[in-house]
């Protein structure tokens, strides 16, 4: 069975008041005396004469004044407020724009792909007998190049789409996750164990068994 390989990136009020006058009664005029009665010549005796009374004058009834009016106190007049003019817009000038300047776009840096790669065979070429189940079953030497920015760990699986013909599924023969970003290579007979030293993991193959799993 051919092998294929891959690696996996993970990556808000105002008051009124009203004054009435009045006027005095007037003082009774007295009565005018009689004047003194004079002798008659013609008569030896005096007849007397009967004094006529004054006649009684009427008193003087006050003539009510009629109440004074007052007039009601000056209310402030509000003085006029200064109504703001409208602000004038003061036409801003515009720069003219200045035609573009052509410059050279500047050249692309070109990253190299992301490879992995193996010491023990070729790409596309049979895996050697020491790396197969039937053989020493060792999982191979891998080796891979600068990984993409912001490359956290990696996870590495090994199957065989081919078996999908034979078995009916994909044939996974190992699953290495957990690697740290900083690990460029693995050596060749990685254990078969599900933690490995540098804090790296492994799943179960097809084999049901942990770790690599020839083909």
């Amino acid at each position: 069975m051919n092998s294929r390989k891959c690696l996996w990136q993970m990556g808000g009020m105002i008051l009124v008041m009203l004054l009435l006058v009045g006027c005095g009664a007037p003082a009774a005029t007295p009565a005018s005396e009689a004047p003194a009665a004079t002798p008659s010549l013609e008569s030896s005796s005096p007849t007397p004469v009967p004094s006529t009374p004054a006649p009684e004058l009427p008193t003087a009834t006050p003539t009510p004044v009629p109440p004074t009016a007052t007039s009601p106190l000056p209310t402030d007049t509000p003085l006029p407020t200064n109504t703001p003019l409208p602000p004038t817009d003061t036409p801003v000038p515009t720069n003219t724009p200045l035609p573009p300047t052509k410059t050279s776009p500047s050249p692309t840096p070109t990253s190299m792909p992301f490879e992995l790669t193996s010491g023990a065979f070729e790409a596309e070429q049979p895996i050697p007998v020491r790396h197969a189940c039937h053989g020493e079953n060792l999982s191979p030497p891998l080796a891979w190049n600068q990984p993409p920015p912001g490359t956290e760990s990696f996870v590495l699986v090994m199957e065989d789409p081919d078996a999908v013909g034979v078995v009916g599924f994909v044939w996974d023969h190992w699953l290495l996750f957990n690697v740290a970003a900083d690990v460029r290579a693995l050596s060749e007979g990685i254990p078969q164990d599900a933690e490995l030293p540098d804090g790296s993991r492994q799943g179960q193959n097809s084999f049901n068994q942990l770790g690599y799993g020839g083909p």
